[in-house]
């Protein structure tokens, strides 16, 4: 897996970095899986592919609902959930 980076104005993910989509999204669907990897670049304009390792599905998301668990390189990153 490539290092690349895949920049947006307020945090830069990696291709590989292991992220959890927000409880304000949904989709279609029975299982809701949160967690994922970043697997590419979205075809909209700050979006991101994300695969589900429950269901080996893609999905795009914008980075809005995206947050970043644990970072390619090893980096364990922390965030407060704001009630």
């Amino acid at each position: 897996m490539t290092d690349k980076l895949l920049s947006t104005k307020n945090k830069k993910i990696k291709l590989g970095d292991l992220v959890r989509i927000s409880d304000n999204t949904h989709w279609n669907g029975s299982i809701i899986e949160r967690d994922g990897i970043i697997v590419g670049p979205g075809h909209y304009h700050e979006s991101y592919m994300v695969l589900f390792v429950g269901d080996g599905i893609e999905r795009q998301f914008h980075r809005s609902f995206i947050k970043v668990i644990s970072s390619s390189d090893g980096e364990r990153i922390t965030f407060n959930k704001i009630a």
